[in-house]
């Protein structure tokens, strides 16, 4: 977000001040500007929120996921269910899987 998407347009604020006295005006000039920061800084702070769980909480959701695949695996591989081979489990331990 740059300043200039939280900075009134000169349009704008000569709606605000049409018909209203000085001290009016400057109260409405103040309250809109209020209003526009505010919801940029919501907004800013909503998509850094998103970025946050896209770059953290989904890689980490995915990486303990395929982990308690990996377990699931190495157990029936252990006791003998062999639905994928060893060496399939061992690649997926090269890939960092497992971790």
């Amino acid at each position: 977000m740059e300043a200039k998407d939280t900075v009134m347009s000169d349009e704008r604020m000569m709606d605000l001040e049409r018909g209203l006295d000085r001290a009016s005006a400057d109260h409405a000039l103040c309250k809109a500007q209020a209003e526009i920061s505010f919801k940029a800084g919501q907004d800013e702070n909503a998509k850094q929120y998103d970025e946050w769980i896209q770059r953290v909480v989904v890689p980490d959701s995915k990486k303990a996921g395929r982990k308690e695949v990996v377990k699931k695996l190495e157990t029936w591989s252990q006791s003998g269910r062999h639905l994928v081979s060893v060496e399939a489990i061992k690649e997926l331990k090269e890939w960092g899987i497992d971790q």
